[in-house]
């Protein structure tokens, strides 16, 4: 069997079964009630819907803070009622991602490790391992089954990589880059050859820069790896240097590729002029992670573990990854655990071991090292951008942020293969070969195992942060859907627009604060506009209320630990 056809085989097999474990985790997840314990996720999916289910409909609804491309995804899928009630509809982009990012993966060890002149069986081997090591991660198989940004995020992070280092290896004489209508099977290959063909390193530039341009439009983390993927570009330009015959071609592409990278901030600092008024409202608004570290700040909060303090801010971050690669003690306080700190720790030292092994023995495959920006992008937050980490082994013993890790999984993914390849490379007889690669899987499966004994810790940080909400939010939803159906609510949809969801209450039924005109009108003359206010204490619709007391009666009031009352109020 030719090599081409043993990829293509692999890359559909592999396909099938990422296709497979995507959708079987969405199924266990939507039946134990998982999909939108997030609320973000709950945002994330009303973001969406309002685009086309609301008083004043349009692009603008998209709002700020959060990046439009994961929303504008979701929109054909949510359509349905039922889609958007359930989630379903606004994990779909997600579970795609996962997808790409599990063959993304494959791919990228396979096309490095052959270009160094290895084995078919060695690169074939580390290239499944690497591929199962992102793919069967319990806390991704969980966040790609929500409406969550993270899998689809690290699909373009992975494929940006993948053709970065293809555009490298072109320089290096490495031959040209292969057809990508590969992974899709010989019957679309036919018919979307003039998509897919990559002729030339220049061209897999330009696939790079659209990859980054779409992370820059999924997650702020694009834009700072985009900085770096930029000036791995140039270096290899200036090391590499272009032949002559391809300078023009390459230098069309480039162009194209810095032009890709600017487009996605000025689009987005552009947008929040028009809309917002203010091109930096996403970073120092009232949503904005800033204005929310500083209004903790005034209620009395001590800053964050980290907070301009680089050394604890990347202790904290390396900590959070490890909890993303395996199971734990995650019942807080400190408390001290045995055998599974040994696997968590493994995982670093595969990764740096795979590092070091990669640049001692194959420095050609260095564009990989870019797999581990994550950390520098994660340190410099954590210090000095407003982004905490909490956990629960560590102080403060609680849940939040404890997702971000997970963008660490490429780079572990990645090196482990790689400190298995060379560890086999090393080895001196078959025997020793094939105990290398059974111990590499059989770790993979005790460390994703442990994960599922003590259940991924991004699922317990969302059942945390979730379980009093969604209580009162049912309610709530209750009770909203027992109003007559004609009759419109005043509601500031940033509390408890789960409420709305659950219950299938149209969003255009209400008057909220993403509809500015309309909203500055009825916060004036309440009764003109709105039959009932739907107010949590402190919220703006709560003083409205209060202002007019005269209009209103109180028609139900519900409480929950640790949440803002929410009050009904009717009319008179």
């Amino acid at each position: 069997m030719s090599e081409d056809s043993t990829k293509t085989r692999d890359l559909i097999l592999l396909s099938l079964i990422a296709t497979c474990a995507s959708v079987a985790a969405l199924a266990y997840y939507y039946r134990h009630d998982a999909v939108l314990l997030y609320g973000d996720a709950v945002a994330h999916i009303n973001i969406a819907r309002r685009v086309f289910d609301s008083r004043r409909p349009g692009p603008g609804q998209l709002g700020t803070v959060w990046l439009p491309l994961p929303h504008v995804l979701m929109l054909p899928f949510i359509i349905s009622k039922w889609a958007w009630q359930t989630g379903i509809g606004g994990a779909i982009p997600s579970m795609v991602g996962y997808v790409a990012g599990v063959v993304g993966i494959f791919r990228l060890l396979w096309r490095g490790l052959q270009g160094i002149g290895a084995s078919r069986g060695r690169a074939r081997l580390a290239a499944w391992l690497g591929a199962v090591a992102f793919g069967a991660n319990p806390n991704l198989l969980y966040l790609q089954a929500t409406p969550m940004g993270e899998s689809l995020y690290l699909a373009f992070f992975i494929w940006a990589v993948v053709f970065l280092a293809e555009f490298v290896y072109s320089l290096q004489g490495a031959g040209e880059a292969e057809d990508l209508a590969h992974i899709t099977g010989a019957g679309l290959r036919r018919r979307f050859t003039g998509i897919f063909q990559i002729s030339s390193g220049g061209l897999a530039l330009r696939w790079c820069g659209v990859m980054l341009l779409c992370g820059m439009l999924t997650r702020y983390d694009g834009w700072f790896v985009s900085a770096w993927f930029g000036g791995a570009v140039l270096l290899a330009m200036v090391v590499h240097g272009v032949r002559s015959r391809a300078r023009s071609e390459v230098g069309r592409n480039f162009a194209i590729f810095v032009f890709l990278l600017a487009i996605g901030p000025a689009f987005w600092l552009a947008w929040n002029k028009t809309y917002f008024g203010n091109a930096l409202e996403w970073m120092n608004g009232p949503y904005s992670a800033r204005a929310i570290m500083q209004r903790g700040f005034a209620k009395g909060y001590p800053p964050h573990p980290g907070y301009h303090d680089v050394k604890t801010a990347a202790v904290y971050y390396v900590k959070c990854a490890k909890l993303n690669l395996a199971g734990n003690n995650l019942g807080g306080g400190g408390a001290r655990y045995g055998w599974p700190r040994r696997i968590e720790m493994t995982w670093p030292v595969l990764a740096l071991a795979g590092t070091g092994l990669m640049l001692a023995f194959a420095p050609s495959l260095w564009p990989l090292l870019l797999l581990w920006v994550p950390l520098l992008f994660y340190t410099i937050a954590i210090a000095y951008g407003g982004v905490p980490i909490f956990m629960p082994v560590w102080w403060p013993f609680s849940f939040y942020n404890v997702r971000y890790g997970l963008q660490m999984l490429p780079a572990a993914a990645v090196f482990a293969a790689m400190a298995v390849y060379f560890l086999k490379a090393l080895a001196q007889n078959r025997i020793a070969t094939t105990a290398v690669a059974i111990a590499a899987f059989a770790f993979l499966g005790v460390s994703y195992g442990s994960i599922w004994k003590s259940g991924p810790v991004c699922l317990h940080e969302a059942q945390e942060n979730s379980g009093v909400r969604i209580g009162l939010e049912r309610r709530l939803g209750d009770r909203l859907r027992a109003l007559p159906e004609n009759s419109t609510l005043m509601m500031q949809v940033g509390y408890y627009v789960g409420a709305l969801e659950r219950a299938g209450i149209p969003l255009k039924r209400t008057i909220n604060e993403t509809d500015f005109k309309l909203w500055k009108s009825t916060l004036a003359d309440p009764a003109a506009h709105a039959d009932y206010l739907v107010a949590a204490q402190g919220d703006r619709v709560a003083a409205v209320a209060r202002d007019h007391s005269e209009q209103f009666a109180v028609i139900e009031t519900l409480t929950a630990p640790g949440e803002p009352t929410v009050t009904i109020y009717k009319k008179r």
